[in-house]
């Protein structure tokens, strides 16, 4: 059995301000193996770090990302909404985190909307990534399946994996629909089947949002290639148990 990857939801979302430098700092501090991210398309192009596609649930702004440049998606405040120790958090870019984790944790990126929503948003994610060295240990992840596609066509060396609402019938073929070589599903819908039907694929198979511990530890058993959470230092407490 391999080793199961650490993935930080958003960072150590439930310490800190989702999406933000001080949520990915707690992260890697907790022992994360992976930091996943979320990423829009300002209206001047730029690559931002936020998980909705409106700004009232996490910053002090209003209405469609997309429909704001970056230099007004800066000046709003991304951390008072959790704590007010985190008042005047910016919302960041992606190549700001880039740099911050370069070295220190592998990217999960989910790209959100897809081209239909972000003209261009595949390969301007690509074209990051690349320039900023991360391409390599980068793995890129959309409910968008078009979006992987695009991935793929562009940059066929990248690992992607599609994420799926509901449990596939067929994951070998759900994947290669999407040119992916993983699933991520919601750890609810992951029992011993998928996880045989992913294996005999040659798939990877993540699971999304594991914060109790019975969970991470039924996952772990089952040898997932990664778990996704909010709690990255319980989680790696959990697997230095199983080492």
């Amino acid at each position: 059995m391999g080793r199961v990857l650490n993935i930080a939801q958003r960072g150590a979302s439930a310490d800190a301000p989702e999406n933000t430098l001080p949520a990915f700092e707690a992260a890697l501090a907790a022992g994360a193996d992976a930091l996943e991210l979320d990423v829009h398309m300002a209206a001047d192009g730029a690559l931002v770090v936020i998980h909705d596609a409106t700004l009232g649930r996490t910053t002090n702004g209003r209405g469609l990302v997309g429909a704001h440049a970056l230099g007004d998606l800066r000046r709003l405040d991304a951390g008072s909404w959790f704590g007010s120790a985190f008042a005047g958090t910016a919302v960041p870019t992606l190549p700001e985190v880039v740099a911050f984790t370069r070295g220190r944790a592998r990217l999960f990126v989910e790209i959100k909307g897809g081209s239909d929503f972000y003209p261009g948003i595949e390969l301007a994610v690509i074209r990051c990534l690349k320039e900023g060295g991360a391409l390599r240990d980068a793995v890129l992840l959309s409910f968008d399946h078009p979006a992987l596609l695009a991935v793929r066509s562009a940059a066929p060396e990248v690992e992607t994996a599609a994420l799926v609402d509901g449990r596939p019938v067929d994951p070998g073929r759900v994947a290669a629909a999407a040119g992916a070589g993983g699933l991520s599903l919601g750890h609810q819908l992951i029992t011993a089947r998928e996880r045989a039907l992913t294996a005999a694929a040659g798939l990877r198979l993540y699971a999304w949002t594991v914060d109790e511990e019975a969970q991470m530890r039924r996952l772990v058993d089952m040898g997932l290639d990664g778990i996704i959470t909010n709690h990255p230092g319980r989680l790696r407490r959990l697997l230095g148990e199983s080492a």
